[in-house]
């Protein structure tokens, strides 16, 4: 089964209704997602939903291997972690010791 549903709201509307009017897009996709049977229920990146508030789940789900935290909003680049920082700090300090020893 496939359900296109979509709203629409002119130019000049104001920021208030389009919260409104959000909100109401937002009631609505619940609703859809009951009936599907559960959260899981597809969605293309370039169509999804914007606010949705689990995106990871929802986008990409548990089978891949994304999700992770550690990615930018954009989707494009993984930002660096306090894991890739201490990779390098320890790189370094293995640099700078190995300099001393063989002076």
């Amino acid at each position: 089964m496939q359900i296109i549903f979509s709203q629409r709201w002119h130019e000049n509307t104001s920021a208030t209704e389009q919260a409104l009017l959000a909100l109401h897009l937002r009631t609505q996709i619940q609703l859809l997602e009951t009936v599907a049977g559960g959260t899981q229920s597809s969605s293309n990146l370039n169509e999804g939903y914007p606010n949705e508030p689990d995106w990871q789940q929802k986008f990409f789900g548990n089978q891949n291997c994304v999700g992770s935290d550690d990615w930018s909003n954009d989707l494009n680049c993984p930002k660096n972690s306090k894991a890739n920082r201490i990779y390098i700090a320890v790189f370094a300090f293995l640099i700078v010791s190995i300099v001393q020893i063989l002076k």
